[in-house]
């Protein structure tokens, strides 16, 4: 079920130069290569990656008005500096450049019920999100929140129903910004 996290992503990717932060586990990165047509994309990660950076560190070794999109996969909740990585995005993107990102739903399923899933509670999250926390953030940086919504990109089944009822309670946000 993560391919309609990622085809929701494909299918938004402007052609040109895409910069895909913190790509280390890869299948997203492999999945967008394989099927984004008329990009180069670029993995940045802590290691492992075309361009080696730790993300919490400012500014990143990326030109600025570089990339045409940029994508951030389950990423934000992970970084000490979200604002700051934010602002480096708005950066880095070319003008009508397009930020890709997504991360768990702070009133989804994965928080509210993690001993009901094999995959728990990471400990490696500094914040959490829910699509309010998100829209504020955005609102402290140039970027234009042109969506914003949750996703079930991981269950079926009668909770998979419930989902489809409830939006609000899935597990991942997704959110394309325009830098303007």
């Amino acid at each position: 079920m993560l391919e309609k996290r990622y085809d929701w992503i494909v299918n938004r990717i402007r052609p040109g130069t895409v910069v895909d932060f913190g790509s280390v586990q890869g299948e997203m990165h492999e999945y967008i290569k394989k099927n984004a047509k008329g990009v180069k994309i670029i993995d940045v990660d802590i290691a492992n990656a075309t361009v080696n950076h730790d993300l919490n560190k400012f500014p990143y070794p990326i030109e600025s008005n570089f990339a045409d999109t940029i994508v951030a996969g389950e990423l934000l909740e992970h970084l000490q500096n979200p604002l700051g990585f934010l602002l480096e995005c708005n950066r880095i993107l070319k003008k009508g450049g397009k930020l890709l990102l997504t991360t768990p739903n702070a009133v989804g399923t994965y928080y509210l019920f993690p001993n009901w899933f094999t995959y728990g509670i990471c400990t490696t999250h500094f914040y959490t999100w829910d699509m309010n926390l998100l829209l504020n953030l955005f609102k402290c940086t140039p970027l234009r929140v042109n969506q914003i919504m949750t996703m079930n990109n991981r269950h079926d089944g009668l909770l998979g129903l419930f989902l489809r009822i409830f939006k609000m309670y899935n597990p991942t946000i997704i959110v394309e910004a325009l830098k303007v």
